[in-house]
């Protein structure tokens, strides 16, 4: 069985979690936009073995304004602060800009990302999202002894052509050092979303000394089509037997306007052949969910688990407040999965979450853990500041899973606001996320409650 690192692995090197009787959230760290800190982390975090927490800041003030790379390094003593250092700023030319998505991590502690734009090609198809680029797949490479600073390399720069271009999906790296991803256009020419410029890729860059990166493109998937699937926003999926796993935001059932998404599978190709593509779920809008913006994850069992943005039947939000749901893998020789919705978010003045961007993460007996960008009723206006929930599942087979929100955001205060990314879970069962907006209300950046955002821990 080959090893995949996700960027959900559980966490080595945590102080162990103190007994309480409720949930907790804290805050541990809060961007200020000063000097070489970023701000906005519309991305979650990973973790390497020491505890030291990465990600990725979408933007910033002056020299950062094009985003940076950080590292939280964990207190010496509990109690303590957590330390900041940024990595790497973007310049928005050959090396990037305004990284949307998390980190991965493999096991020598490398760390590699994507960047929405930049990466210095002006193609057309390009020059139609940004004057910087279609974006880059890089790489930071940990400092030798004796040394100081990261490595920064660039591993891919997108072209907006048959290579793909428009980078906001999180990467995974396999055991053998390849790195997957998927691009918002290009491959193939074609309509989708409004704009002519392709429906987007799946790649693989593979290890090879013959390149002056060290790695060579492999393009594994090349959308046809609206129908066949555009959007592809979250981290991919990889079984045991190489067959990769994803979600399209658009696509399949056009009961939406461009479709309302599908969850796809790729298998590995045979000698000679090519990846074979098969939808094994396309949503339908309304009380069935539509549009999902994260990937799926599985259990031991390969039942696969992810959120929507909308859909649920709520009229609490425009097209609904979003779902979790599963897909349970069909018995043997047959095809056809089967899908549940496990819970539709009702938003404010529910108190419930709303809109959920980030996909779960599965912790002990099953239960899942995410984060809504919206609802709780902490304020930001009709739909909330956000949540913390966790989805239990039923004793008994058939009833319905439990909601707990473990923690609701609140405007005007250092607590954080509007979480996007996907929590990290720690071997000892603590919460890691980072939130776009709130923390320093001295920070100038504007989600409608201030703050620069911030990285924080629940306990649940």
């Amino acid at each position: 069985m080959r090893r995949i690192y996700f960027l959900t692995a559980a966490l080595a090197g945590f102080l162990p979690l103190a007994s309480h009787a409720a949930p907790q959230e804290s805050v541990l760290y809060s961007f200020t936009g000063v000097g070489r800190v970023g701000v906005s982390p519309f991305a979650g975090v990973v973790a390497d073995a020491n505890g030291a927490l990465y990600g990725t800041t979408v933007s910033g003030y002056g020299t950062t304004k094009w985003g940076t790379v950080f590292q939280l390094v964990p207190p010496a003593i509990p109690g303590g602060s957590w330390s900041e250092e940024t990595l790497h700023i973007f310049r928005n030319g050959e090396d990037g800009g305004s990284p949307e998505a998390a980190l991965a991590i493999d096991a020598a502690g490398n760390l590699y990302g994507t960047t929405y734009e930049g990466g210095g090609s002006h193609t057309p198809a390009c020059l139609a999202i940004s004057s910087a680029g279609c974006g880059t797949v890089f790489k930071l490479t940990p400092p030798r002894a004796g040394q100081n600073s990261w490595t920064y390399t660039v591993l891919h720069r997108f072209t907006g052509g048959s290579d793909g271009g428009g980078l906001n999906g999180p990467l995974i790296v396999d055991g053998s050092g390849n790195v997957y991803g998927t691009t918002l256009f290009g491959g193939l020419p074609g309509l989708c979303e409004g704009l002519d410029l392709g429906c987007g890729t799946i790649f693989r860059l593979v290890p090879s000394g013959d390149c002056p990166t060290g790695y060579r493109l492999e393009t594994v998937y090349r959308f046809k089509s609206q129908i066949d699937g555009s959007g592809s926003l979250g981290p991919l999926y990889i079984d045991a037997d190489g067959a990769i796993y994803g979600t399209d935001y658009s696509g399949g059932d056009q009961s939406c306007p461009n479709g309302c998404g599908t969850v796809y599978k790729l298998t590995p190709p045979a000698k000679g052949t090519l990846w074979q593509k098969t939808d094994i779920h396309d949503f339908s809008g309304g009380i069935w969910a539509s549009h999902p913006e994260s990937g799926v994850v599985a259990d031991a069992n390969g039942t696969l688990y992810g959120t929507t943005y909308d859909g649920g039947g709520s009229v609490n939000c425009f097209g609904g407040c979003g779902t979790v749901y599963q897909l349970v893998p069909p018995p043997a020789g047959q095809t056809l999965w089967a899908f549940d919705v496990l819970y539709a978010f009702q938003g404010n003045p529910a108190g419930d979450g709303a809109q959920a961007y980030g996909n779960v993460v599965i912790g002990t007996g099953g239960t899942l853990y995410g984060t809504t960008n919206e609802g709780g009723g902490g304020g930001c206006g009709t739909y909330g500041c956000g949540t913390v929930f966790a989805l239990t599942p039923p004793s008994i087979v058939g009833a319905p899973w439990r909601e707990t929100i473990l923690h609701t955001f609140i405007q005007f205060t250092t607590d954080g606001l509007s979480p996007q990314g996907q929590l990290l879970i720690s071997a000892s069962g603590a919460l890691y996320g980072a939130t776009r907006g709130g923390g320093d209300l001295a920070c100038p950046q504007d989600h409608g409650g201030g703050g620069c955002g911030t990285v924080f821990q629940v306990i649940p």
